[in-house]
């Protein structure tokens, strides 16, 4: 699995992920992918130019990666181009229809506090930002941990609390592993490990990219105020030549 940044319509990311349950809106939205959607018959209403978007990383399996880019191609044989954030924003739309008109029942919830070392929260904060913390956390968790089989003491180090409120499968799922590991107070130091290796998925300069990224969207944010995107679009793609 793999975070992939698309551009999204403002808000439609978050209405897709309020009508289904947390632990399974990355699986819905790649089943949807793989085994539903199709390009529409008029092509040409996936290059509607949209202006005012968020950037947003979501997960992808490689299965997943690959069919978006079939699809990319098989617009291009027809002679038509389109991006692969266009795709995705078709998906989403689709989900929400789908799931508004055919609601799914929400999970039931579960909530905890978790002793993490000091300063965790602060850096998921700067890798994700906190508005999405735990469906992001959520979702690691149901869909790319695999123990590491390392639980190390944080006895005698700072800590912090790290609330988590989420569905109750993403709790079953962490006790299924701690039965599996025979580890006292193992949900706990199943969490603490999660935390770790969801940071690390990040990379090594995964701060440093945080913080570049925000400054690049706040600096690109006030030139669109004085200056038409499409120009903007073509001068970052000078820059990246």
């Amino acid at each position: 699995m793999k975070r992939v940044s698309f551009s999204f319509i403002p808000g439609s990311l978050e209405q897709y992920r309020a009508l289904v349950p947390q632990y399974r809106s990355s699986y819905l939205l790649q089943h949807y992918l793989l085994n539903e959607y199709r390009l529409p018959d008029i092509l040409e209403c996936l290059q509607e130019n949209v202006t005012n978007v968020e950037v947003e990383p979501i997960w992808l399996s490689e299965e997943s990666i690959q069919k978006i880019d079939l699809l990319v191609g098989e617009a291009l044989n027809k002679g038509v181009v389109i991006t692969k954030s266009s795709i995705i924003r078709d998906i989403i739309s689709q989900l929400i229809s789908k799931y508004t008109k055919n609601p799914i029942s929400p999970s039931e919830q579960k909530a905890q506090a978790f002793k993490v070392p000091k300063g965790t929260k602060q850096t998921l904060n700067k890798l994700i930002g906190e508005k999405v913390r735990t469906y992001e956390v959520a979702n690691f968790i149901m869909n790319n941990y695999v123990p590491s089989n390392e639980f190390p003491s944080i006895r005698g180090q700072e800590t912090e609390d790290f609330f988590l409120m989420t569905d109750i499968e993403v709790f079953n799922k962490m006790d299924q592993l701690v039965e599996e590991y025979g580890l006292k107070n193992g949900r706990t130091k199943i969490f603490r490990d999660v935390i770790k290796q969801f940071i690390n998925s990040f990379g090594s300069n995964a701060s440093e990219k945080s913080k570049l990224q925000h400054e690049l969207k706040k600096v690109i944010l006030e030139y669109k105020k004085i200056e038409d995107p499409e120009v903007i679009k073509g001068q970052v793609n000078e820059y990246l030549k």
